[in-house]
Formats: structure tokens, sequence, C-alpha cells
């Protein structure tokens, strides 16, 4: 196995990794209702999607306007639920 295969192995399983282990602090953060807390995770989850992934979304300003737009997102739907809960229950 040459030396660069195995760097993108170890990459690839680092990257996976990350990407549930993210996804699994936003459940929490999100079913803990912690707005700031959903918002950074949100900004991690998409900056690792977001530049792992260079065909999507080329430029850098759109890049950080997609990530902020995710934390943003994640915050709101905190926001709305509360609203909501209020409201209905």
């Amino acid at each position: 196995m040459s030396i660069i295969y195995k760097n993108r192995a170890i990459l690839a399983f680092f990257t996976g990794f990350l990407q549930i282990l993210l996804i699994g602090m936003q459940v929490k953060v999100l079913a803990s209702n912690h707005i700031i807390g959903a918002f950074f995770v949100s900004i991690c989850i998409s900056s690792l999607w977001c530049f792992n992934v260079n065909t999507v979304i080329r430029s850098v300003a759109c890049r950080v306007t997609y990530v902020l737009g995710a934390g943003c997102g994640a915050s709101a739907s905190i926001i709305f639920y509360r609203f909501l809960s209020e409201i209905l229950w």
C-alpha cells in the first residue's frame, strides 16, 4: 500500500468520524435547546462538508455565507420550536 493511499484512507476515516461526531453533538444540542451551541455546531458541520466538497460551492465567500446560513438555521429552529411549543402546548 502506498503512502498516498494510506494518507487518503486515514483522512477519509477521520472525516467520517468527525462528521458523525458533530451530528451526534448537534442532536444533543438541539434537543437541549442551546441556541448558541446549535449555531456553532452547525457551523462546524457545514464547514466540514463545504470545504470537503469543493465542486459544490467554489468561492470562499459563498462557502462562508452557506456556513453562516446553516448556523442561523439551526438557531432559528430552536426559536421556532419554542414559539410553537408555547402556542400549541
